[in-house]
């Protein structure tokens, strides 16, 4: 019986609904309509699931006592099902399909090694399942099934890390003794003449393929985590394909192989119920098994009174006390496995205890909030306890407290939003009283690169545009470059002339005297220039609107001193280069969405900018990385040499510029490998928060 090898489907649609970007700042959550979405879509695959998986078990049970005999066929509809996926497969990854260029990536050879592993191993397994079901009646079969709860947990301890608790060593306990009664169950070696060596042969080989498929599920985890780097939508169904794939392949070989594929003509001659009802028999069991394995996992096991219940009123299978005990055990043992995940989840929302630091305004950078100690008593704290150098005492002052220098030292693990970034706020000048702390704390320190909602910042699709593009088809861009200049009034007279954009709050953190200065030079060096943005600063508001007002009519500069969403995405959408000059930046995000859109973009190295922009002249830098025009130094003549390379390498090689445009807006810059990243983190540090011995 194929079980569980497709249980992330459902986790990773959840994973891919991404938070909305504004103005650069980002916001978690999923809209309530998503939520409800979500748990309609559990409900129906949990019915599925329930209802799929008994009628596939009760099908290959008619097989077998109808005349049906060959056990690698048995074997082969449990596989053979998975092109009844496809659609799903084609349908779903338009919503969850980014095209990506990722330095992490496995390679071909690592991820067919990692298929054909696991393809063996499901097909082993599934054979196993096929001896099982032969000489078991139904009820015994399923209820020797549940111990896959068990090898579940036990090879998740292994080789997952997952922590023995004392309910999941409850589980493994009943589930154990609800499988192994059913050894000794006498009444079953008179089921439809099976010999006691036959019953014990498949009795078996049961307990044999749900560890199997135990151990398959913990290694999938591993395959993520260690081979494949990513838990995507699209990687998840490529590995139940390409899995299915070659364990199809194996049942195939082991149907040849075996020579049963000989006596299968006659086999369907005999069959009791005819020859038409032989083939729906297998048709329907391939196609049930996949469409109930698709969205199976734990909630597979809420089916176990079921299948019982059913094999007692179509096959009248005897249910003696034995079974009953067996069946309430392994109920029982289900629920200690559900419970525990139960907790789980409960503690994670409650008390997970990682703090994350960086915003795109950088309070860390700016000071951090401080106040009085006193203030601790009025919260029923012991200010004696947390008032300590050690603790939450500030730097600055003995009698004032620093929150977020607590919640460095009690958590398990801090966060921010970029790996530059966390290396800038543990120096003096970045961290701003606070870079000791995480100096003493580098160790459960880690920077996770932000990611973007690749459904709104997405050219294909963007309603926005005046036409839509992709990497494959860039005329659409030519399109908007041409409408964006019709609506701000700028020249069309000579269409390859550089379009640079910059969206941001003019802010002093954001380089505001290099955007001044960015203007000036792209028309010296015969581009056009775009602004949208404004300023909370007066002075700065000020100053930028008698620049706009200097540029007023001009043929290629046009200042917006506003926020527009609908302008921003033709901007994005226009602009042959995008600046980002940034004195300071935790992660940034324009840099990533002007990529999307096939803007090349210009920045400065530094936080998160460093990590996702990589300069096409640096030659240390791997090629199929190369991606913008960096330069370190915060002043006119970095700016300059990063600007000035920009413009030769557009002007000078056409074709060139066309192959970088194509490579920017392959990358995947949404949230599956952040939220990947972060799902780690939050199980290690729920694991050592179970195994620290303060814990209540």
């Amino acid at each position: 019986m194929k079980g569980d090898q497709e249980l992330q489907v459902i986790v990773q649609q959840g994973k891919e609904l991404n938070p909305t970007v504004q103005d650069e700042i980002n916001q978690t959550g999923v809209p309530h309509s998503n939520i409800y979405k979500r748990w309609l879509r559990v409900i129906a695959y949990t019915f599925f699931v329930i209802s799929g998986q008994s009628v596939a078990a009760i099908l290959g049970r008619l097989y077998y006592d109808n005349g049906g005999k060959s056990k690698w066929l048995a074997t082969v509809v449990q596989l053979v099902g998975f092109p009844v996926l496809l659609p799903y497969y084609l349908l779903s990854i338009k919503t969850h399909a980014t095209t990506h260029t990722d330095s992490k990536a496995a390679s071909p050879r690592n991820r067919v090694l990692v298929y054909v592993a696991l393809g063996v191993l499901v097909g082993a397994g599934c054979y196993l399942y096929s001896i099982g079901l032969l000489y078991l009646p139904v009820s015994t079969f399923s209820l020797i099934c549940a111990s896959q709860l068990a090898f579940n947990a036990l090879f998740s301890y292994f080789l997952n890390s997952q922590k023995l608790t004392p309910i999941i060593l409850n589980s493994l306990l009943l589930l154990t003794i609800s499988s192994t009664l059913l050894a000794f169950n006498n009444e079953e070696s008179n089921f439809k003449k099976v010999t006691r060596g036959q019953y014990v042969t498949s009795f078996i080989c049961t307990i044999g393929a749900s560890a199997g498929f135990g151990l398959v599920l913990s290694l999938q985890q591993v395959a993520f985590r260690k081979v494949l780097k990513r838990q995507t939508f699209s990687e998840v169904m490529d590995l139940i394909i390409y899995v299915n794939l070659v364990a199809s392949c194996v049942s195939l070989v082991g149907l040849f192989a075996s020579g049963e594929w000989k006596t299968l003509s006659s086999e369907m001659d005999r069959y009791k119920l005819g020859k038409v009802s032989y083939v729906m028999n297998l048709v329907w069991t391939a196609v049930i098994f996949e469409l109930s394995s698709l969205f199976s996992n734990a909630i597979s096991a809420l089916g176990l009174p079921v299948v019982p219940v059913l094999a007692v009123i179509i096959f009248h299978d005897k249910m003696n006390g034995l079974k009953v005990i067996s069946m309430i055990l392994a109920i029982w043992g289900f629920m200690s496995y559900v419970y525990q995940h139960y907790l789980d989840d409960k503690n994670l929302k409650k008390s997970i205890g990682i703090p994350t630091t960086g915003s795109s305004d950088s309070p860390e950078a700016k000071g951090s909030g401080t106040s009085s100690a006193s203030d601790l008593g009025s919260c029923g704290l012991d200010v004696n306890q947390l008032n300590r150098p050690d603790r939450m005492q500030d730097h600055s002052s003995g009698d004032r407290v620093n929150p977020v220098k607590g919640a460095i030292i009690f958590s398990n693990i801090v966060t921010t939003v970029s790996p530059t970034y966390a290396q800038e706020v543990r120096t003096s000048e970045g961290g701003k009283g606070l870079h000791s702390t995480l100096n003493s704390n580098s160790k459960k320190f880690i920077g996770i690169l932000n990611g973007i909602d690749t459904d709104s910042w997405n050219p294909a699709t963007d309603p926005f545009l005046k036409a839509q593009f992709n990497a494959r088809d860039l005329q659409g861009k030519e399109e908007n470059k041409y409408a964006l200049r019709k609506q701000l009034g700028l020249s069309s007279a000579e269409s390859r002339r550089p379009l640079v954009g910059c969206i941001t709050r003019l802010v002093p953190q954001k380089g505001v005297h290099l955007i001044r200065h960015a203007i000036y030079r792209t028309l010296e060096l015969g581009g056009q220039f775009v602004l949208l943005g404004s300023s909370p600063v007066p002075h700065i508001q000020r100053e930028f609107e008698g620049i706009e007002q200097q540029f007023k009519s001009h043929d290629h500069v046009r200042l917006l001193l506003k926020y527009d969403e609908a302008l921003s995405h033709s901007i994005y959408a226009a602009s042959d280069m995008f600046i980002i000059p940034s004195i300071f930046e935790p992660c940034g995000l324009t840099q990533m969405i002007a990529m999307r859109y096939g803007s090349i973009p210009i920045a400065r190295k530094t936080g998160g900018l460093n990590d996702s922009v990589f300069d096409i002249d640096d030659d240390t830098i791997p090629t199929q990385f190369q991606n913008g025009f960096a330069f370190q130094t915060a002043d006119e003549q970095g700016l300059n040499y990063a600007l000035e390379r920009a413009f030769n390498h557009y002007k000078k090689d056409e074709e060139k510029w066309m192959r970088l445009m194509e490579k920017v807006m392959s990358i995947d810059f949404s949230w599956a490998s952040s939220a990947t990243q972060y799902e780690e983190l939050y199980t290690r540090s729920v694991a050592k928060a179970r195994a620290s011995p303060n814990r209540t």
